[in-house]
């Protein structure tokens, strides 16, 4: 029997938004109610539904109040994006005032025609006494396109609480409650292979031993985060089984990850910290149905380029990018034998059940990690349910499937691996996808390519320019680590800017310096990114981040290592323009 996981809680906006519409509701029938009368000739009702109408406005200033919980929703992203939907006081008393004027223009026109009432024909047995039959009809086609459009509000309101209740019973996959987060990056501190193992052993220590902690563990990519890894993994052909092959959602974490969360191990064994556990893996149940159907998965072997791992265990499937996703292949690999490894721009987060409010113990979390290695710097410190919250908006905003190839017709936008979700083309479009893979323009993808290319017939990989969605070639806003790009990626050849102080920033940015197009030919589909070194400008004519083995460049993988570097500050930009559109589209 599986064990239930938590399904999604209402954030403090959503109950606002919630309670806003109920009251708007109560309201709208009230106005309904009083307006038929008048409307069918029958005896009006008592005052006091004038007076229920009247909540109509007192629903506008709890949606004042959720305008304010808005305008502090911030993405699950490591910079700040500000949303200002706060009430403009300007606009509500100017648009108060024209309600006011209006609502005394249309109450004294029939007052003062029912002054002056027409007495011929009263005397003649005419057939209205105040007006002719041509004027009450127009009053009664108002009438009727009132009713008809507040039933249009009123059902659109009931279909927006019921999205909203449906969103919020999504099964996860994982328990949310009582997990507090904050992450790390060994990396940005020059850490060996050695020291960033007995930082985390004593990270995992020290925090274990705090009062209310019932469980720690790392992870690489926080489930439901923008963006992630894949890889192909391949399992050779044994008798009565051919190959397969599957592409994988992957994320490297620690030992105890999955109890932490409250992922079942439906079988097998969780990865271990007393052997060498380096070239092993854990999959989900999709990915195992998949590559060893109608088999046992524990002890074969798995393929991803020239790694092999070992399947030592099966978790049940859990929500990787999205909330609204469909169960997709996940493997997992194990952090702790190898932190270096860590592909995550977030650097590696460390995940902390507790039995007690996960907030009374951030601060004494962060004193242990300072202990430690005072240099050490902590950041995206929020509650796993925090994340889940916020995770609910991105998937109606859109999708970033960074450093993939996401299948997609030739010659269009939609079809493919998404059926309904088309790829992006404007910063003011939502439910849409932004998905590329990164090449050097002088460096294509090659035959034996991981990236760029798509299965099936008349289908390419997407390719969607975050500098320039409606296509040709745009301004990259990259954030370069400083540091080099990842652990396998060639060192920095030269400073970064000639006769100039050491940069001791994690990040530096290159205005002018990228530009990026996406290209369609017989190399495939994919983000062709052109450095433009100018020798007489005394920055750096160069970047990294190719992945370099034993010396070598593997033109195979392109600019893999910095997909998402090359783009974060479009793709902010994009981010928040389509939030916005999104937050006002649910406020009309």
């Amino acid at each position: 029997m599986r064990d239930k996981t938590q399904t999604n809680s209402a954030a403090p906006g959503d109950r606002l938004i919630r309670a806003g519409a109920i009251v708007f509701f109560v309201g709208a029938v009230a106005t309904l109610v009083t307006v038929a009368p008048l409307f069918l000739g029958s005896t009006p009702f008592p005052t006091y539904m004038f007076g229920l109408s009247m909540l109509m406005g007192v629903g506008f200033l709890i949606a004042a109040g959720a305008a304010r919980a808005i305008s502090n929703f911030q993405l699950p992203l490591p910079f700040p994006v500000v949303f200002d939907f706060n009430v403009d006081l300007r606009v509500a008393m100017f648009t108060f005032g024209l309600s006011l004027i209006t609502a005394l223009l249309f109450g004294l026109v029939p007052a003062l025609r029912a002054s002056r009432p027409d007495l011929v024909n009263a005397l003649k047995d005419g057939p209205a006494l105040f007006g002719r039959v041509g004027r009450s009809g127009l009053r009664n086609a108002l009438v009727v396109v009132q009713v008809a459009l507040s039933l249009v509000l009123l059902t659109t309101a009931g279909l927006f609480l019921r999205s909203m209740g449906n969103a919020s019973s999504i099964d996860i996959g994982f328990r949310p409650d009582n997990i507090l987060m904050m992450a790390v990056d060994p990396k940005l501190q020059n850490y060996s292979h050695e020291k960033s193992v007995q930082f985390l052993s004593q990270v995992r220590e020290r925090i274990s031993a705090l009062p209310g902690v019932s469980s720690v563990s790392f992870v690489d990519i926080v489930p439901l985060s923008i963006g992630g890894t894949n890889n192909n993994f391949d399992v050779d052909a044994i008798k009565d089984h051919p190959k397969q092959s599957a592409d994988a959602n992957v994320n490297i974490v620690g030992n105890e990850y999955f109890q932490t969360l409250g992922i079942p191990m439906l079988r097998g064994r969780d990865f271990n910290l007393q052997i060498d556990d380096q070239h092993v893996a854990i999959v989900n149940e999709t990915m195992a149905a998949n590559l060893f159907p109608g088999q046992d998965p524990i002890g074969r072997v798995i393929r991803q380029d020239k790694e092999t791992y070992t399947i030592v265990g099966v978790v049940r499937n859990s929500k990787s990018r999205t909330i609204g996703e469909k169960p997709v292949n996940a493997a997992y690999l194990f952090l702790n034998a190898a932190p270096e490894k860590a592909m995550s721009f977030f650097g590696t987060t460390i995940i902390v059940k507790t039995t007690v409010n996960p907030r009374g113990l951030a601060r004494s979390v962060r004193e242990q990690i300072a202990a430690l290695d005072p240099n050490m710097a902590v950041f995206n410190d929020e509650t796993m349910q925090e994340h889940v919250d916020k995770s609910l908006l991105l998937p109606r905003i859109s999708a970033l499937l960074l450093g993939t190839s996401l299948p997609v017709p030739r010659d269009k936008d939609v079809g493919g691996a998404f059926q309904q979700v088309p790829l992006c083309r404007n910063s003011k479009q939502v439910g849409c996808v932004i998905t590329y893979a990164s090449f050097r323009s002088n460096a294509p993808p090659p035959a034996n390519s991981r990236f760029a290319k798509a299965a099936g017939p008349d289908m390419i990989a997407g390719c969607t320019n975050p500098a320039a969605l409606k296509g040709g070639s745009g301004e990259l806003h990259a954030y370069l680590s400083t540091k080099g790009s990842g652990t396998s990626a060639a060192p920095v050849s030269s400073p970064w800017a000639k006769d100039a102080p050491a940069i001791d920033t994690a990040f530096v940015s290159v205005p002018g310096m990228l530009t990026g197009e996406c290209v369609s030919n017989e190399k495939g589909s994919y983000l062709a990114v052109t450095v433009h070194g100018d020798p007489a400008d005394a920055r750096t004519d160069e970047i990294t981040g190719d992945v370099v083995r034993e010396g070598k460049v593997l033109p195979e993988w392109g600019l893999h290592l910095i997909d998402v570097n090359l783009s974060i500050g479009n793709l902010i930009d994009v981010v928040r323009d389509q939030t916005k559109v999104y937050l006002r589209s649910k406020n009309t």
